[in-house]
């Protein structure tokens, strides 16, 4: 169990809970998605979109990408119908060009050999969340995996965080949220959770404006960033 007392927070005698995102931050999800999107494209008989400037819009979910794509608006109604055929065309090929970011498998591994409880809390549909972990064999990594459409509120709200923590048994003040856009970041301090925040990921906005309380470059620095965390203190900002 990793130890995070030292000069963090007296109310906090250790961290032992780590509320994963998905999309961004464990998988590279960004091929399949905009491969999805451009088949799409192909049969609308539009031109083709760059993966480049879609992958960082990519951690926001299809309607986000379909809104940007086909100059949608949030309340058009032909996006909805969209909406359920991208969907469709993506979770047939969920697994042909995603793959887990490097060293997530070993790390999560190393994390969880020193006591350390695993969750995930992804806005991404319970289906292709548990698709994707199945076929990389991750599933029974995780205490808890908890997708956006599996509960009434969904990151960036608080709740998203708390219930994912209450199904896993633990406490808000020995946990930590690790994400990779405003998203992640915006719910772990409405949760009241330290937050780092993953360099590789989907985020549109530069990493270090987020806010987070740390950054890594890379999954392999989570338990070095972790361990950081130990040496600070922390106060919450809602």
């Amino acid at each position: 169990m990793l130890n995070l007392a030292r000069g963090y927070n007296t109310l906090k005698p250790y961290i032992d809970t780590i509320l994963l995102d998905f999309d961004g931050t464990l998988f590279d999800t960004a091929p399949d998605l905009v491969a999805a999107l451009n088949t799409l494209m192909n049969k609308k008989s539009m031109p083709n979109v760059e993966i480049a400037t879609f992958r960082f819009m990519s951690g926001y979910g299809a309607r986000h990408l379909l809104k940007h794509a086909f100059k949608l608006k949030e309340n058009d109604s032909y996006l909805d119908e969209l909406t359920e055929e991208l969907i469709s065309i993506y979770y047939d090929r969920l697994t042909k060009l995603t793959k887990p970011f490097p060293n997530v498998l070993e790390t999560l591994k190393k994390l969880s050999n020193q006591g350390l409880k695993l969750g995930i809390c992804t806005n991404k549909p319970r289906e292709s969340t548990r698709k994707i972990l199945r076929h990389f064999d991750m599933e029974k990594m995780f205490l808890a995996i908890v997708c956006g459409d599996e509960v009434k509120y969904k990151k960036p709200h608080a709740e998203h965080l708390l219930s994912t923590i209450r199904i896993m048994s633990s406490k808000p003040e020995k946990s930590v949220m690790v994400g990779d856009t405003k998203t992640d970041v915006d719910a772990a301090q409405a949760a009241n959770l330290p937050v780092i925040i993953i360099e590789h990921g989907y985020s549109p906005i530069s990493p270090k404006h987020l806010g987070a309380n740390h950054l890594i470059k890379e999954f392999s620095s989570l338990p070095q960033g972790l361990s950081i965390l130990e040496n600070r203190s922390f106060i919450s900002k809602k």
